[in-house]
This record gives structure tokens, sequence and C-alpha cells, in this order.
């Protein structure tokens, strides 16, 4: 798929580790808040709220980076 958009628009390699790391990002953050929603369900509207709440946080602070996808979650 990389190769492809790459060969497609011209993008260097390193613009093309820059696409990787965005969507493995966005795919894991996405998929932790998914994970974290269906064990909140019961209390869902709270955890939206406290959820817009951390991502307006992180989002000015940088927040914690862990070494795995579990330790993250």
């Amino acid at each position: 798929m990389y190769a492809k958009i790459q060969s497609i628009y011209g993008f260097s390699d390193y613009q093309i580790a820059q696409l990787r790391f965005t969507f493995r990002t966005v795919i894991s953050e996405i998929s932790k808040l998914i994970i974290l929603a269906l064990i909140f369900r019961n209390t869902l509207l709270l955890f939206i709220w406290a959820a817009i709440l951390l991502r307006l946080t992180r989002a000015s602070t940088g927040g914690i980076h862990c070494g795995s996808y579990i330790s993250c979650l």
C-alpha cells in the first residue's frame, strides 16, 4: 500500500515513514477508545466526557508514552 502511494505521489522514504507513524497512531488511539468504551458501556456518557477532556489535555501536554500497546491501554 505504501509503495503504491509513494509511486503515485512521489513521496520520499521519510514522508512514507511519517504516514506509517500517523496511521498507526490514529488506529491505535481509536482502538483504545473503543476498548475502553466497551469496558465502561454502563456509564457511556460519563466515559465520553472523560475521553473528551483527556484528549484536550493530552493534546496540550503531550501525554505519557509507554513502550507497548497494552501498557498504554
